[in-house]
């Protein structure tokens, strides 16, 4: 759930020069933080990075910093329902006739139905806070895509991302269960 994006040499796949990481995805925990950071592990690079942040002032405010240290005193605990609630809708949904695939490491307009009959999910994109979304993937965050693009990636009109919060699972399993029997 906490991930970071990850710069590489194509000649040295092995060889990771640059890490990006977007702080306030689960780490802050309340989504009202913009906030992230660069890694390197070259000099000539990390000299850049340091100028350009200087320079363009990408410092994060004291309140900025306060709200992620407080975020990070309950991560543990916000991880574990997260990927608790998870699981279990999961199970759910690889067991519901209506939802073909489920991709857990967790048709558009079929996949739009159900996204206007949810109750509980909110519909946007993940922010890493406490609450559970939905992304009608196609429709939203790989809409400048055309479907040939979308195809080379694997997202099909029908794809939905769930980010499970942390509402209790037996209502995100009732609001999901009543929503695919409308579509």
């Amino acid at each position: 759930m906490i991930t970071s994006y990850f710069i590489h040499d194509k000649q040295n796949e092995e060889q990771v020069y640059l890490s990006l990481k977007n702080i306030v995805s689960f780490s802050e925990g309340h989504s009202d933080v913009l906030m992230g950071a660069a890694v390197t592990n070259r000099e000539d690079l990390y000299k850049k990075l340091k100028e350009t942040s200087k320079s363009i002032g990408s410092l994060p405010s004291p309140m900025d910093c306060f709200l992620c240290l407080r975020g990070l005193k309950t991560l543990h605990l916000r991880m574990e329902r997260h990927s608790e609630n998870g699981l279990k809708v999961a199970k759910f949904l690889e067991k519901h006739p209506k939802v073909e695939k489920v991709f857990y490491p967790g048709g558009l307009e079929e996949a739009k139905k159900l996204a206007a009959r949810i109750k509980i999910f909110t519909l946007a994109v993940s922010l890493g806070g406490g609450e559970s979304l939905m992304d009608v993937t196609a429709a939203m965050t790989a809409s400048p895509l055309n479907k040939e693009e979308r195809e080379m990636l694997e997202i099909t009109d029908n794809l939905i991302r769930l980010s499970i919060g942390l509402e209790d699972a037996r209502d995100l399993i009732a609001d999901l269960d009543q929503a695919l029997s409308g579509v």
